[in-house]
Formats: structure tokens, C-alpha cells, sequence
């Protein structure tokens, strides 16, 4: 909270002196209270105040008095209009109430805000509760204005005075200045005192009507303001309407004036406050403002800046680009108003790409056959199989489809593009973007952000969309539409899928085979022979497996056959040769000649079972009988010969 410097403290005191006599008011003694008041702090005197307005409207009031309360803080409104000064308004009787909180009335916008509220106030009749119209005010205020006529009858259950005291009390205690405002033919000026302060014409003043109530305020108002230079900036964001504006900076390059440099507040206004040297009633005060990017000064009428000095127009003279000199008056509040609008801007704009992908995976099987299952060879023997390894590939299976991509959003403005934020969206598929929010793209720049689409039903022949919308917020890009939005399309008959076991290595652990083979070839067949060498006599078993590897698992096909080593048979004896005969001798017969013609051996017949000869025998001589007669003469010639051929007996024929 400022002060105001010695040097204008009497002048401002001897205004609000002047004040009083003119209102012809008188000053009373103090008077001893339970509640007992607190020393209002230094009087804040600088140019551009937060004040509060409070006033009666109690019974004690007829309507004229309210019309004129009412007329007279507008009036003060206005005196205050075009500095760096807030206002909030508030009313009391048996309660309080608020009309408007805290408004800046840097501007006509401001103050006409204020003073619609103040025009729309109604009388409400009823007691006199200052403890009540204090409390009404939040504690955010520099000075309290508190005007009223009479004496507080409220609240009921304890002393309203010390109520009153207290309440105010309260007030500044937290540093805030209470201005008492008795207003009537007989205001209690011992209890004005008590809410504010002892010093008239400084703590409270006595008005004798309320017709001079305006002027009494409207001088309260200016005083602090004169000999000061207050710069109101306003900006144009593109709705052609000109607001306070808080951030900015203006400099003065003018000696012995203070500060230096300063920045605008949330009133959007500075004050300069102006040394004058002795004689000296007016001085050139020169002032620049340091311009922002993305804004630009607007001229008006050709002037960087429109003073006015106690509300009338005065010459302004442009310094540079941004800007002006003009006289202030040491009797004077002057109040200049500059203008700065936003640099027209175009849209962002939004590149997309997309890139589809998915998997292909293809699932094997085997089978091997052999041309037989099992042989007998002689010991140290070999034998051969035929074997034949087939390996079928399925179908293709695709899975994982996705489309990624990036958005490349562009900046072509010289002021940075706050507030931006990007969605991909396509029909067909549900997408996501990866940190798309809240972004700023700087100036003449781009960033990019990436994106992932999932397909709803995916296929290898699916075509598609992907459509980025960029949003921002306008109010950095004035002029701009505030979304952009940008596509690709994508084609999955086009990409090439991530392929798993397409190409597999079949092998075969008897055969010593191992090949690659690929599924887009379709079936693989393949035929071998195997040479089996028998050992010892038995049967063994020989497994031929063929095997590959599918999802990260083998797949396998055997056979089994069965070999069976035998002993080799006895070789057959060779025959003994006959020696050749004589010429003119016998030849006597010798051991081959004589097994030339074996004697037959009987073989034994089993009579419980005969043989199937024998019974076919039996039914050939009709009987038993006849079957025994011609066996014994068959045997008798037998014999009979073999007798003959024992002796030596040869027939011969005679000549």
C-alpha cells in the first residue's frame, strides 16, 4: 500500500479542508466508548486506490436522500474513472449487503459496470446496523468510504456503537484507511470519530446535505491523482472491443519522474508520479511501452496514444513506434489510453502420415511313410526301405493389425500457438495419440506427435482413413479459425506383414537331411532310401524321425520298422561221382549205384489216426481187406526185384 510523499500530503489536506468549510462543518470533542478504536493507518494517497463504497439506507433516509447517495457515489465512480482504481459498492440497514465486489474503473467499461450497480440500488427502509454494513465489506480493500446519518440502533443484545467501533476496528487493523462520511442536518460527528478517526477533514468529514455529497466525494477522488500521469492500456483481442490488460510495461525516459518503469496491473493502468521544480507548473512527460510479440500498436486518429486532462482532450505527439509525449499539468489528473491489438494470424496446419502393419503366421505339419514295415535278412545281412517326408503348410493367419503415424503440426505465425491440442479419429478403428495435449507450437515452427489406430475388424485388404483435427486456443492466434484438421490414408494390400514360420528347416535325423523350406511354396516332399545292415540273430526296431520347428515348438513324424536277423541254412553236400566202367567188363555195382534206388522205408502209420493216404486207399479197393492184399503183393515184387538185383542176376536176351 503506497503513501502519499510529504510534499502532496498538505495540499490533498488542505482540499479536504477547504472541504469542510465550504460545508460549513463543525468539529465535536471525542467521546470515551467501551469498545475503544483503533488508529486508522496512513492515509493511502497515491493515485489509484481500491475503495469501498458503503452507504445507509435505513429508515432514517427518505428516498431523496437515497437518490442522492446513490447520484454521488456514480459521481465519485466517474472522478475515479480512467485511473489505476477499483470500486465495490455496499449497502447496510438492519443487514448488509453487497451490490458489486471490487471493479476496476480504469476504463468506461469498468465504471459503467459500477455505476449500473449504484443506479439499481433500493431503498430498503428498516434500523441502523454499522456492524453489519462493515462486515458486508470483504477484506480486500486500501480505503473504506462509510457514509451514514444517523445513529446505529443495531444489533440488538449489545451496545450497536461498540459494535459498530468493533467491526470497523477489524477493518483497520488489516491495514485498511475508514473514511467516515456523516451526511444530514445533525450527523453524531462523536460517532463518526469512533469508526474512523479523530482528525476531520483526513479520518471523517461531515457533509451538511446530500446534495453536496458528490462534490465532497468527487474531491476526495482526484485529489491524489493530480500533478500524476496514469497510462491506461487496453487490448484488442479481435472482438473490436478494447479491454484493460494486465502484463504490460511502460517506461519513462522523462527525469524526476516516478517510477522509472512499471507494469500494468490487474486495472490495466500505471501512475507516474511528476516532480515539479519550483515554478514550474507543467511539465513534457515522455513514455514508451515495450511491445509484446504477437500485438501491434493501433493508432487512433494517427496518435500512439488519447490523453485527456481532468476529462477534456489534449494534444498528444507521437515518439517512435510505440511511443507519445504530453504536458501534465501540476493541477491536473491526466489520463492517456493506449491501444494494442493482436497481429493478425493464420491457422496451424496438421500433415499426417500412416503406415499400416499386421503379423502373418503359418502353422505346419508333418507326416513320413515308409514303404514297408519290417523284413527278415540272414545275419550281417542288409536290407533296404523307402522313405517319403511331407510338409504341409497352412493357410496364412493375420493378426495385429495397426496403423501408426505422426501429425506434423506447423506454426507460420510469428507469435507462438499455445493451448493445442490433437485427436486422430477413423471409423473404422480406435485411436489414441501419445501426449496430444495442451502443446505449444513456437513461432515459425512445428511439433509432432504420434498416433496409433486399431482397426476394428482388420484384414489384409482394408483400406482406410486417418484424420488428425488440431484445436487451439484463439486468443493467441487471433484472427484464427482455432482448428485445423489434416489426413492419410492407408491400404493393408500394400504392406508387407511380419511373417513367422513361413520359412521353416525340415530335417531328418536319419537321413542327414536338413532343408529350408517356404510356406508360400506350398507342399514340400522329399524321398529317400536307408540301407538297414542285421547283426545277430533277433528283431530290432530302427525310428526315423523328421521333425521342424512352428511357433517356437517342434512338430515331428517317425516311423518304426522291424528287422529281424536269421541264421543262413546248411549248405547241401555234393555228390560223389560214378567211376566210368571198363571196356569188355562187368561193371560191379557199386555204394551209389546201389542208393540209386533207395529202399523204400516204411513209414510209420498211426492206426488211431490214419493218414489222409491211407484212408483214400481204403476207399479205393473198397475195404480193409483189399487195401492189405494189394500193399503186400506191391511189396513182395518190390523185394523180389531188389533180391535179383542183390545177386547179380541179369536177364538177358538169347540169340
Amino acid at each position: 500500500m503506497s503513501v502519499l510523499p510529504s510534499r502532496l500530503r498538505a495540499p490533498i489536506h488542505a482540499i479536504l479542508a477547504a472541504v469542510v468549510v465550504m460545508l460549513g462543518l463543525a468539529v465535536s470533542p471525542a467521546t470515551a466508548h467501551a469498545a475503544e478504536p483503533v488508529d486508522n493507518p496512513p492515509l493511502p494517497t497515491a493515485c489509484g486506490l481500491d475503495i469501498a463504497v458503503v452507504l445507509d439506507l435505513s429508515g432514517s433516509l427518505s428516498s431523496g436522500d437515497v437518490r442522492a447517495s446513490k447520484e454521488a457515489a456514480a459521481g465519485f465512480v466517474t472522478a475515479l474513472q480512467g485511473t489505476p482504481s477499483s470500486v465495490g459498492v455496499y449497502t447496510f440497514s438492519s443487514t448488509g449487503a453487497t451490490v458489486i465486489d471490487k471493479t476496476a474503473v480504469t476504463d468506461a467499461g469498468g465504471a459503467d459496470t459500477v455505476r449500473t450497480a449504484i443506479n439499481g440500488i433500493i431503498r430498503t427502509g428498516g434500523n441502523t446496523n454499522w456492524q453489519a454494513g462493515f462486515r458486508a465489506v470483504p477484506g480486500q480493500y486500501e480505503v473504506i468510504v462509510f457514509i451514514t446519518d444517523g445513529e446505529p440502533n443495531r444489533p440488538v443484545g449489545t451496545d450497536p456503537l461498540d459494535a459498530g467501533i468493533a467491526a470497523a476496528n477489524d477493518h483497520k487493523t488489516d491495514g485498511t484507511f475508514v473514511i467516515g462520511l456523516g451526511v444530514g442536518s445533525d450527523p453524531n460527528e462523536a460517532n463518526i470519530q469512533a469508526i474512523s478517526g479523530p482528525t476531520k477533514g483526513s479520518d471523517y468529514y461531515l457533509v451538511s446535505n446530500y446534495d453536496n455529497l458528490a462534490q465532497a466525494l468527487s474531491d476526495l477522488a482526484a485529489a491524489a491523482c493530480e500533478g500524476t500521469l496514469t497510462v491506461v492500456k487496453q487490448l484488442d483481442d479481435g472482438s473490436g472491443t478494447p479491454t484493460p490488460a494486465p502484463g504490460w510495461t511502460f517506461t519513462t525516459s522523462t527525469d524526476a519522474v516516478t517510477p522509472a518503469s512499471t507494469t500494468t496491473d490487474d486495472t490495466g493502468a500505471v501512475n507516474f508520479q511528476v516532480t515539479y521544480p519550483d515554478g514550474q507548473d507543467t511539465r513534457t512527460v515522455t513514455v514508451a511501452e515495450t511491445q509484446q510479440a504477437g500485438h501491434q500498436l493501433r493508432q487512433q486518429d494517427g496518435s500512439n496514444a488519447v490523453c485527456t486532462a481532468n476529462g477534456s482532450p489534449i494534444p498528444v505527439t507521437n515518439v517512435g513506434a510505440t511511443g507519445f509525449s504530453v504536458d501534465v499539468a501540476k493541477n491536473a489528473k491526466v489520463t492517456c489510453t493506449v491501444i494494442n491489438e493482436q497481429v493478425p494470424t493464420a491457422d496451424l496446419t496438421a500433415d499426417v502420415t500412416a503406415t499400416g502393419s499386421f503379423d502373418r503366421d503359418y502353422d505346419w505339419t508333418l507326416d513320413k511313410t515308409v514303404d514297408r514295415t519290417g523284413a527278415e535278412v540272414a545275419v550281417g545281412g542288409t536290407v533296404e526301405f523307402g522313405y517319403q517326408v511331407t510338409a504341409t503348410p497352412s493357410a496364412a493367419q493375420d493378426s495385429g493389425f495397426v496403423v501408426t503415424g505422426e501429425v506434423t503440426v506447423s506454426n507460420p505465425n510469428s507469435v507462438p500457438a499455445t493451448g493445442v491440442d490433437v485427436t486422430v479419429a477413423d471409423p473404422d478403428a480406435t485411436c489414441t495419440v501419445s501426449d496430444g495435449t495442451d502443446l505449444t507450437v513456437p513461432a515459425s515452427d512445428s511439433v509432432e506427435v504420434t498416433y496409433t489406430c486399431t482397426p476394428t475388424d482388420g484384414s489384409a485388404t482394408a483400406t482406410g482413413t486417418a484424420t488428425a483435427t488440431v484445436s487451439w486456443d484463439p486468443a493467441a492466434l487471433p484472427g484464427s479459425s482455432g482448428t485445423t484438421d489434416g489426413s492419410a490414408a492407408y491400404d493393408f494390400t500394400s504392406v508387407t506383414p511380419t511373417t513367422t514360420d513361413r520359412v521353416v528347416t525340415l530335417t531328418d535325423d536319419q537321413a542327414g537331411l536338413s532343408v529350408d523350406i517356404d510356406a508360400t511354396d506350398g507342399v514340400y516332399r522329399t524321398a529317400y532310401t536307408l540301407q538297414v545292415t542285421a547283426g545277430n540273430v533277433d528283431c530290432r526296431e530302427y525310428v526315423n524321425t523328421a521333425s521342424l520347428t512352428d511357433d517356437g515348438k517342434p512338430v515331428t513324424a517317425s516311423t518304426t520298422v522291424e528287422v529281424c536277423a536269421v541264421a543262413a541254412p546248411e549248405p547241401t553236400p555234393e555228390p560223389t561221382p560214378t567211376p566210368e566202367p571198363t571196356p569188355g567188363s562187368t561193371p560191379t555195382p557199386g555204394p551209389a549205384e546201389e542208393s540209386a534206388t533207395p529202399t523204400p522205408q516204411p513209414q510209420p502209420v498211426d492206426e488211431a489216426s490214419p493218414s489222409p493216404a491211407t484212408d483214400a486207399a481204403l476207399a479205393a479197393t473198397g475195404g480193409p481187406s483189399a487195401g492189405l492184399l494189394a500193399l503186400g503183393v506191391g511189396i513182395g515184387v518190390i523185394g523180389l526185384g531188389a533180391l535179383l538185383v542183390a545177386r547179380g542176376v541179369a536177364v538177358r536176351k538169347e540169340h
